[in-house]
């Protein structure tokens, strides 16, 4: 097995892993929170979280923009749903 292949390995399981976290994050949490916070609708973004599990692996280029999105996830959105969950900004 090459470097290419090893690095290819590791980030598919990375996208997986992170996919399903992010499928079950979003899926456990309200969707009125998501609307609250002004983000993209829960069915989306968990759609967009089983699309890197799915097809992430399997298409590089295509799972370049899950990892991207994935990365939108955890860093912008999860966080602004959480914030209105606990109370920050719910109304």
């Amino acid at each position: 097995m090459g470097i290419e292949s090893g690095v290819f390995l590791l980030v598919s399981i990375a996208t997986t892993v992170a996919g399903i976290w992010g499928l079950v994050d979003a899926l456990i949490r309200p969707a009125a929170a998501f609307q609250a916070a002004g983000k993209l609708e829960r069915r989306w973004w968990a759609l967009i979280c089983l699309g890197a599990v799915l097809i992430g692996p399997f298409f590089p280029i295509i799972g370049l923009g899950f990892v991207v999105a994935l990365v939108v996830y955890f860093v912008d959105v999860r966080p602004a749903v959480r914030e209105v969950q606990s109370g920050g900004r719910w109304n």
